[in-house]
């Protein structure tokens, strides 16, 4: 009996490390998966930076300082963000839907710079 009752402990044992490691295993892949957001989305600081959208009329639309809500989204799937040269030489930040997808913006760390090129592009049009 004591024999029995060894083996039911060890079974009970396994299973017992068994699920501790399911659960730890579950646990990394859940925090792996918060850690993966891309690197570029990741490190972006858009909250109080100024945008204007790209599709529309340009010479209608303005420039508006991003909210902690609109950088967020901006930040974040579906839009991809990335760092385009401008006709002045300068770069900017454009965030803009996968192909098809309608919507984007260009961000800027100013509202002069902002300003200054909606208005060319609003020019080139």
């Amino acid at each position: 009996m004591h024999s029995t009752m060894m083996a039911g402990r060890n079974n009970l044992a396994r299973r017992c490390g068994r699920q501790t490691r399911s659960k730890s295993l579950l646990l990394g892949c859940l925090f792996a998966a918060v850690l993966s957001v891309p690197a570029g989305a990741k490190d972006l600081q858009l909250a109080g930076k100024f945008a204007f959208p790209t599709d529309g009329n340009l010479e209608k639309a303005s420039c508006v300082r991003l909210t902690q809500a609109t950088a967020l989204r901006l930040a974040s799937s579906p839009y991809q963000c990335e760092r385009t040269p401008l006709s002045s030489g300068k770069t900017a930040l454009l965030c803009s839907r996968p192909p098809g997808g309608r919507g984007g913006y260009m961000v800027f760390d100013t509202k002069a710079a902002c300003d200054s090129e909606r208005k060319d592009q609003a020019n080139a049009e």
